[in-house]
């Protein structure tokens, strides 16, 4: 068994071998006996499923989770902070025209490189690639295409013309 098995059965399994698949087991025991990394990372697995166990031993009553929840909003601040409205008119005209909000100064420049813009770039640089990469592709398939029938034809010519020679009438 190598190191990295072990320690996705491990990670798997947790450090109770009974857990572990039957064949694995002997395996994983010679590896602890004979490797001092394995035998540290399964000791340091027993310790972690230890904590886990004592953990899911102690289970908080209903009062503790209460008194919990009760810290943490007494820890909350007791009133908001100031809160400004706009005025009447402003909350009409904005939204009847929300084309009409204020707009940063370099707006062009902001929206040139935001982040919606890149995956568009992304998309269209694959795809202006891929038909570059078709077109010369495609284009020497057809040139071997032509080559290869011209090649057919010249072969077919020749043997016409040696028939006809060998014959004599030419």
């Amino acid at each position: 068994m190598t190191r990295a098995r072990f320690q996705d059965l491990l990670d798997m399994h947790g450090s109770d071998l009974a857990a572990w698949p039957a064949a694995d087991r002997s395996a994983a025991e010679r590896l602890v006996a004979n490797d001092a990394d394995a035998a540290a990372a399964f000791a340091e697995a027993r310790q972690l499923d230890g904590l886990i166990r004592a953990s899911l031993a102690t289970s908080s009553s209903e009062a503790e989770n209460e008194a919990i929840a009760a810290r943490l909003l007494d820890a909350l601040p007791s009133t908001l902070p100031p809160q400004v409205a706009l005025p009447a008119q402003a909350r009409v005209a904005s939204a009847a025209c929300p084309a009409q909000h204020e707009r940063p100064k370099n707006f062009s420049r902001n929206r040139l490189f935001s982040r919606p813009i890149l995956p568009r770039a992304a998309a269209f640089s694959l795809a202006a690639a891929c038909g570059i990469a078709l077109g010369i592709f495609w284009a020497q398939k057809i040139t071997q295409d032509e080559q290869m029938a011209a090649a057919e034809t010249t072969d077919a010519i020749a043997v016409i013309f040696q028939s006809e020679t060998a014959i004599g009438t030419f």
